[in-house]
């Protein structure tokens, strides 16, 4: 289940390897999370949550426009791109949301 981020205690319960998309990638910000159009959904894994600068590191999980492909042997093709992203800029783009309840 997706739970937009829209506090501060949200951001700071985040850990290295906790999934958060954002969503919509066009448009205004949304009530509810709807990943029927992929197009309208990046999924990121938090790399590092620093509490300190209050600032996470994200590294792209699926959009290709966002992050350049790297292929090895054994690995496949997996897309990378990252970037730091400020607590206040997430709670003021109502964009991101959290994978809660696995």
């Amino acid at each position: 289940m997706w739970i937009k981020i829209t506090a501060l205690e949200q951001l700071e319960a985040l850990h290295e390897g906790s999934l958060v998309a954002i969503y919509p990638l066009q448009g205004a910000p949304r009530a509810e999370f709807d990943d029927s159009d992929p197009d309208q959904v990046a999924q990121r894994l938090v790399s590092e949550n620093d509490k300190n600068t209050k600032m996470i590191h994200t590294t792209s999980l699926q959009r290709k426009e966002e992050a350049h492909t790297i292929t090895s042997s054994g690995m496949g093709s997996m897309i990378l791109g990252s970037g730091y992203v400020n607590y206040a800029d997430i709670i003021e783009a109502g964009i991101w949301w959290i994978q809660q309840g696995l």
